[in-house]
């Protein structure tokens, strides 16, 4: 089964793929530290500024990331879906 995401989750997960994998990497250790600590916005406008970007948009693909994993994970989708 494949996860259908409504818009706004969408909006925010299309800033990973138009940057550098290392960047995508980054993020994903950004995404890691928001579910271990909450939300940081010290962490997302110093993430900004590594990828000179906004801190919103930094925030929103972390949001959209944090939405992403648990509900892949829920519906038990493959490596080669996800």
């Amino acid at each position: 089964m494949l996860l259908d995401l409504s818009e706004e989750p969408k909006e925010h997960l299309a800033f990973p793929p138009q940057v550098d994998s290392t960047l995508v990497a980054e993020f994903g250790w950004t995404v890691v530290g928001f579910l271990r600590r909450g939300s940081n916005p010290k962490i997302y406008e110093g993430a900004a500024r590594k990828r000179n970007v906004s801190g919103d948009t930094v925030q929103h693909g972390v949001q959209g990331l944090t939405y992403l994993l648990p509900e892949s994970s829920k519906l038990m989708i493959s490596e080669v879906d996800f």
